[in-house]
């Protein structure tokens, strides 16, 4: 079961409505609050190539977004 409209990063409810978390300039996702949304925005000028999502059979695991280039960073831990 995928989560719509939930934060990227840590899957919590955001809604459309004004003042319901921030929106990401280059792809329109929808965030929790700006600290998600830089998590979402990387250490570079694109969005990060995944989404979270969490189902019953596998839990919460990683969705690609677009196509990734061999040796593309994708994550980084801090």
């Amino acid at each position: 079961m995928e989560e719509r409209n939930a934060c990227p990063i840590c899957l919590a409810s955001v809604g459309e409505e004004e003042g319901e978390g921030v929106a990401c300039d280059s792809c329109g996702v929808r965030a929790c609050g700006r600290r998600h949304l830089l998590s979402h925005r990387g250490q570079g000028e694109r969005c990060l190539p995944f989404r979270v999502e969490s189902d019953e059979r596998r839990g919460r695991h990683f969705i690609a977004t677009r196509d990734i280039k061999a040796l593309e960073l994708v994550l980084v831990d801090w």
